[in-house]
Parts: C-alpha cells; sequence; structure tokens
C-alpha cells in the first residue's frame, strides 16, 4: 500500500511497519590479524572505526546498511547466542 497507513488494532500484537536503521555483527575470531587483512584487503571493506591498543586493534567495517566489529580473540566465553564456524 503506498500512500496509506495501516493502523494496528490495540492489542492485536501486530507490528504494522518497522524501519532498522543500521545493525552491528560482532566477530571474535581465532586469529584476528588474518581476519583483519581478510575484510580489509581481500573484501576491500571500508574502516568505520578503530579502537583499543593500536598494536591489536578492533575494527568496525561499513557493510551498507550495518556494521561488522572484528575485535578480541575468540576464548571460552560463556555462550548466550549462535556460534558460526567458517572454514
Amino acid at each position: 500500500m503506498i500512500g496509506k497507513r495501516r493502523r494496528a488494532m490495540p492489542g492485536s500484537g501486530m507490528i504494522v511497519r518497522m524501519d532498522v536503521l543500521s545493525s552491528r555483527v560482532l566477530i571474535r575470531p581465532t586469529d584476528p590479524e588474518r581476519s583483519r587483512q581478510f575484510y580489509r584487503q581481500s573484501l576491500s571493506l571500508a574502516v568505520y572505526r578503530e579502537f583499543g591498543d593500536p598494536a591489536d586493534p578492533g575494527l568496525v567495517f561499513f557493510l551498507g546498511g550495518g556494521f561488522l566489529e572484528v575485535s578480541g580473540l575468540r576464548g571460552r566465553l560463556r555462550r548466550c547466542g549462535s556460534t558460526v564456524t567458517f572454514r
């Protein structure tokens, strides 16, 4: 429907419209330097922000509609989400 807005009935739980402004995906790689090189050089992603220790910086790459943060090391953290393994 172009030009018309629908209204949800109160209490219906229906979401009529939602705009996602941006998103951020965080990864904690086993080899941070290799990951930074891959995203920066192989995929040519633009660096949006660099932070932390200059010798081992965290990088946030611009993805267009969101961001990819590569920081830290994959370690023994408590699992609170999904794990994706790339080989």
